[in-house]
């Protein structure tokens, strides 16, 4: 779902007529007036077929005109592409993105910024999946098809990107912790953004090591009021136990790109899988980590345990005791993982845990980390829809039969000028001439002079002033 700057929502899903009432299944897009309490859906079918299904729906904006990507075969018998189409009239043109690709293609994601449109998606057999990407030229041009992933574990899914800037973010699976495959990977949340080489993306990155699976990412860039930029991203975290009803909490945390202070750092993180030596209440493991300054620090640590097996930890001399709600007791666990988080404030150098065992306790593994880098929710700033940079998109639809519509962001606050020429240069129609605040902006062109008259079929161009910035684009009206 996705909701314009007039409170208008859109959204997209997948009618599918089960059998053996079959008849079509339908592509839909629905909007909505999202300034209501009980909004009523108007919808429209984009795409149908008795044959094959239309899945994993996903919708961004170009001001209020809608985008849509989702998976389908290219015909019966063939395996799901990625598509793309928009709202053109009363039309949905269809693309093939994926362009019959040899292998399943799924889970598409699309973002629009300065109307230059990128999809991303996950292309293999199970257990052989990576991420493609592919992005559309403000002029309507396809470029090349990337891998963004490159990891080497075959199971990259469900991947997200976020304009500007180009991140992108993913579930893929760690390497195996031993030799002969060990114990079960682990999702987690994996980033990359564009190389400087065109066409290559930079190594894939765990965003946020974690002891537990890491999965179904979601991210946004944004600003804050002082103008620090971050790439945020939330994801579900959780282990499923071996009985009962699995709790999974959503984790948040963000990456600053620029400007401003704070931010978080990831002080220790390891993913192992090792069993103590036996033995009846003894000292087992060792790690050391530094703190920068006087600070507070979350711990998140993993492990299991059977029978009489026990463990516990000891932080700085600080003994945080036996069958606590601190230490796994295999007389309650009997082999199921059991992650025990807490958040301290220590002072500023190098800080000591201990891990202390009774029998032969597992652990999985351990994070430290300090300030707003995740591990449960917290607060990350005040948010403001505010664009990183001024902009002017290309209006739509275009070519026009009658009205048009123009969006464009500003990035501070200042005198705007917003105005329709014809080839001549000459001024057609004035729209914006105000001062006005920094954030998203969009205004209609009915097609008509300043004096109220229809203008005449041909290519027109506007022009947007504000500030520093000017930009000028193309525009054609056909009668």
């Amino acid at each position: 779902m996705a909701i314009d700057a007039t409170d208008h929502g859109h959204v997209a899903f997948e009618h599918y007529n089960c059998p053996p009432f079959l008849s079509e299944n339908e592509l839909i897009y629905g909007g909505f007036d999202a300034s209501q309490e009980n909004p009523s859906l108007d919808y429209q079918t984009v795409d149908h077929s008795p044959y094959f299904r239309f899945q994993s729906p996903a919708i961004a904006l170009d001001g209020d005109y809608p985008h849509i990507v989702y998976s389908r075969p290219p015909s019966v018998g063939l395996q799901d592409d990625i598509y793309h189409t928009e709202l053109a009239g009363q039309f949905w043109p269809k693309f093939n993105v994926s362009e019959y690709s040899v292998a399943p293609s799924r889970h598409p994601h699309i973002e629009i910024y300065d109307s230059n449109l990128q999809v991303v998606w996950s292309e293999g057999d199970e257990g052989s999946q990576e991420i493609f990407h592919r992005g559309r030229h403000p002029m309507l041009w396809w470029g090349a098809i990337t891998n963004a992933s490159g990891t080497p574990y075959g199971d990259s899914d469900y991947p997200r990107i976020t304009m500007p800037g180009y991140h992108v973010v993913w579930m893929d699976k760690t390497e195996s912790l031993t030799e002969g495959g060990g114990p079960p990977r682990l999702w987690q949340t994996y980033y990359t953004i564009p190389s400087d080489e065109p066409g290559l993306w930079k190594p894939a990155v765990n965003m946020v090591p974690t002891v537990e699976h890491a999965r179904y990412p979601h991210a946004v860039r944004r600003q804050d009021l002082i103008g620090t930029t971050f790439f945020d991203v939330a994801h579900t975290e959780g282990d499923p136990p071996a009985s009962g009803v699995p709790i999974y909490t959503i984790e948040f945390s963000h990456k600053q790109i620029s400007g401003g202070g704070g931010g978080g750092e990831m002080l220790l993180a390891v993913n192992v899988n090792e069993s103590a030596p036996g033995g009846s209440r003894a000292f087992w493991k060792r790690m050391s980590f530094s703190v920068p300054r006087d600070l507070d620090v979350s711990f998140a640590i993993a492990g299991s345990a059977d029978n009489q097996d026990e463990m516990k930890l000891v932080l700085d001399s600080r003994d945080f005791g036996w069958n606590t709600s601190e230490a796994w007791d295999g007389r309650e666990l009997r082999g199921q993982r059991k992650v025990v988080k807490f958040r301290v404030p220590l002072k500023k150098g190098t800080h000591i845990l201990e891990l202390h065992a009774s029998g032969r306790p597992d652990f999985k593994g351990l994070r430290i980390w300090h300030g707003k880098f995740g591990g449960g929710p917290q607060s990350s700033g005040l948010v403001t829809d505010v664009p990183a940079s001024t902009f002017l998109s290309q209006s739509f639809p275009n070519p026009t039969f009658g009205k048009a519509t123009i969006a464009y962001g500003l990035a501070k606050e200042g005198p705007v000028k917003l105005s329709i020429y014809n080839a001549l240069g000459q001024v057609v129609r004035e729209l914006v001439s105000e001062n006005q605040r920094p954030g998203f902006h969009r205004v209609e062109w009915d097609g008509k002079t300043q004096e109220g008259k229809q203008v005449t079929s041909g290519i027109y161009f506007y022009r947007l002033n504000a500030g520093g910035f000017s930009k000028t684009n193309k525009l054609v009206v056909v009668r």
